[in-house]
């Protein structure tokens, strides 16, 4: 082959690539880390409907509509339930349609269920909302998160879920905070309105502009790898028989 074909067919290789997302501003940074990013981001988003969150809505709703704690916690349970059961059925779509469909489908979810419950009048209503939101918290975003890190990343796997991780963990320390300074100034469905904002703007708009399924599919590796060696190594996961 001449040289003018060498070059021709590294043009074909280049252009046959898929562009990774624009809005990534480091060119010369490894991709892995924008999916770290949106996982870290949405696992903060979610965090509006989890228990620390929650919690802080406990006294407001029991003042205004007159309801039980038996009725909060079991929208908290059903949540929980539904999280559950739908995991199995949640990770077949991850590996069919890739995590960035799924996880932008769940934030729609809760950010929908988080809008719904600022009207609510009666318990039924908080038990469906809530648990749709949580449920695709548990199933949709956790699931989907980990296993976008996990393509991107084997020999830096634990370090890149502990991010994402840490993102759930500051969540849980920052936004009741900030809905109780909500609910000071104006209601607690005005904090409901706000947590879905949130979540629309933290975890919808990361999660589908940057998730991308695994790195193979733009001509990457795991791990950012470039040498045959580092490719090799970025392939080969311990696998521990029983």
């Amino acid at each position: 082959m001449t040289e003018e074909g060498h070059i021709s067919e590294k043009r074909r290789d280049v252009t046959s690539v898929p562009r990774i997302s624009r809005l990534w501003p480091f060119p010369h940074v490894y991709y892995g880390w924008a999916i770290v990013i949106a996982g870290f981001a949405a696992s903060f988003a979610e965090v509006p409907v989890n228990g620390p969150v929650i919690g802080v809505f406990i006294t407001p709703i029991q003042d205004e509509l007159g309801w039980s704690r038996f009725d909060l916690a079991l929208g908290f349970t059903t949540g929980s339930i539904v999280g559950a059961l739908s995991s199995a059925i949640v990770g077949r779509l991850v590996d069919r349609y890739g995590a960035r469909v799924v996880v932008t489908i769940a934030g729609v979810l809760i950010t929908c269920a988080l809008v719904g419950l600022s009207q609510i009048q009666e318990p039924w209503q908080f038990w469906a909302l809530f648990g749709l939101g949580r449920g695709s918290a548990t199933a949709g975003v956790g699931i989907g998160t980990s296993v976008a890190i996990g393509k991107w990343f084997y020999r830096r796997r634990g370090r890149m879920l502990a991010i994402k991780a840490i993102g759930h963990r500051i969540g849980q320390v920052v936004l009741p905070l900030g809905i109780v300074a909500i609910m000071s100034a104006w209601s607690w469905r005005t904090a409901f309105i706000a947590s879905a904002g949130i979540t629309a703007l933290l975890l919808v708009l990361p999660v589908a502009l940057l998730l991308r399924r695994q790195p193979e599919d733009f001509g990457l590796a795991p791990d950012g790898a470039v040498t045959e060696r580092e490719r090799r190594e970025s392939d080969s996961e311990v696998s521990w028989t029983l």
